[in-house]
Formats: structure tokens, sequence, C-alpha cells
């Protein structure tokens, strides 16, 4: 089957009190060595006086503008998927880069609309000089439930750079939820491999992410915990509601188990009740899972209230 002529490709720039690093990711998405791509930045209601803003007009016509009053990273991305003309959406974070060839080599893989290709990353810190970051690479095609496999138990990273993804995958899945602030990422991941796609991924690593202190991710680190347990609801639901290879459920019920959370267990195992797919072998390892998640929460707390006296932690 021969891979799909030259679909216009949108890359999608959510910035919020980006002026420290904008103008580097603008650039490396303008280098790319694919030309049929639009390149879209979304101003998130940044209240840096207007630093943002100038950086992102000073390209005029080369990428298209949108402000928009504050409502969060997905907020930002999904303004951004309603606003493409492209076919395929492709993800840059206004502090992260692409290698020059990001698209075109994605690009080539695609053979029909039911395609999504995912690349790996390299990190750097916030000079840009390289940090030793280990993470799986795979060069295969493969379902759902094996890219899940190997992202549950394997080490692949599930990079939000790397994907390159059609537009009506987006669709069809109801955007980012803007309810999450912390793991709407993964949670979109997730949703896509509840459905009837397939996952090319490439070894190469055409993704740049910078490491820094002023990251969503390490500000509000708390939020974590509150994301995970709506996610997971979220999730549970949707499985019991589609037709999904039964290995994700089994896969999903030992994620929810590595976490303790005894409810979304026993509502995935409902959901196998009666079916030869849960061996015996994987009830002791659920077990063992829910016992170590549920140390790991009453730890995490008991260190909470530790730091919180010692003024470690408000």
């Amino acid at each position: 089957m021969n891979a799909i002529s030259n679909p216009l490709v949108s890359i999608v720039i959510p910035v919020y009190n980006g002026a420290n690093y904008l103008d580097e990711a603008i650039r490396s998405a303008l280098s790319q060595s694919y030309s049929n791509i639009e390149i879209i930045v979304v101003n998130d209601g940044s209240n840096d006086d207007n630093a943002t803003e100038k950086i992102a007009q000073k390209y005029n016509d080369r990428i298209r503008y949108i402000h928009k009053e504050n409502g969060g990273i997905s907020s930002a991305l999904n303004a951004g998927i309603n606003a493409m003309r492209g076919e395929y959406f492709s993800w840059l974070s206004h502090d992260d880069l692409y290698e020059p060839e990001k698209i075109e080599k994605e690009v080539a893989q695609l053979r029909n609309s039911n395609d999504i290709v995912l690349c790996s990353g390299r990190q750097v810190d916030s000079e840009g000089k390289p940090i030793k970051h280990y993470s799986k690479t795979l060069d295969a095609r493969l379902t759902p439930s094996q890219l899940f496999h190997n992202w549950l138990w394997d080490g692949y990273e599930l990079n939000g750079l790397g994907f390159l993804i059609p537009k009506q995958a987006l669709i069809a899945c109801g955007l980012f939820d803007e309810s999450l602030a912390y793991l709407q990422d993964l949670d979109m991941w997730i949703r896509l491999m509840f459905m009837n796609y397939s996952f090319i991924c490439i070894s190469d690593r055409l993704v740049i992410s910078r490491v820094h202190r002023n990251q969503t991710t390490n500000l509000h680190k708390e939020v974590f915990f509150t994301d995970g347990a709506k996610m997971r609801r979220r999730h549970s639901l949707l499985l019991a509601q589609s037709n999904v290879d039964k290995r994700i459920i089994i896969d999903y019920m030992y994620l929810c188990a590595k976490d303790g959370t005894k409810e979304e267990v026993a509502f995935l195992r409902s959901l196998l009740a009666g079916q030869d797919c849960l061996p015996l072998c994987s009830l002791f390892v659920v077990v063992f899972f829910m016992v170590k998640g549920t140390l790991i929460r009453y730890a995490r707390v008991i260190r909470d209230r530790i730091w919180t006296r010692k003024g470690i932690r408000n």
C-alpha cells in the first residue's frame, strides 16, 4: 500500500508566559524539511506584559496566531485543533524543539487514515545541554494492546511531542480533557489506544524535551494524584462501553492496582468475569500491586506531613 501523499500537517504550539523559549520552538517548527505544514501558536492568556505575544507576532504570516483567555493547556490545544486546516496534528510545547526531519520522517510512515505515528526523543536542560536519559525505542507497527503493553511493562515512553495524529482521531476521541491539569496528554494517548488505530513507532529521536524548574509538572506535582484518580474512573467507564481488546482491560487493571485503587480494580475484574482471559497468576499480581500501591500512598501522606511540619512544603 502506498504512503499517503503530501498531507497538510498542523503543528500546534500552546504557550503561556513563554517568552524565554517560544522563539526557539517556532524556529524549530519553521525549519522542518517537510514543507506542507502550518504552524498555529495558541497564547493561553499569558500575563507577561505582552512579551509572549510580541515574539509570536514578529513571524507575521509565517504562522497563525491565536490569543485566548487562560484556560489551561488542554483548552489551548483544543483551540489549536479546532482551528486546524491540516489533516494531521503534531504538538510542540513552547519550551521544546523538533529535529528538522521530524514531520518528514513521520509522514513517510503513513499508509492509511487510521495510522498514528510516534517517534522517540531526548532531553536537554534549561540551557540546551543534553541530559542523560534512558528511554526505550521501537521500530514496529503495533496494535493498541501491544502499544499499551510496551508502555506499561517495557519502559516505552509515550512522548506527546512525538505523535503525528489524524485530526479525525482526535475529534472521535472527544479532544483533550479540559478538566485535567496534569495528565491531559496521557489521558488522550490512552483513549486513542481504546480505539481502532494502528500505531507506527519509529526509533529516531526526533523531538527534544527541555527540563526546567518552571514546567507545570514541576510546579504542581500535587495535582498529579487528583488527575490520576479522575482519569482512571473515566477510563474504566470507557472500557466498559467499548469492544476493546481484553488484554488492554487486564493491563489497565494492573495499572489501577499499582496505585492501590481497589474500586477500579474490582470494576475491571467484573468486566472479565466468566472469561478465561484472566489467569490465576494475574490475580496474585493484582493483589501484590494493590498492597504495594496502598503502602506507597500512605508513605506519601506521612512524608508530606513531615515536610509540612519542617516547613519544606506549605
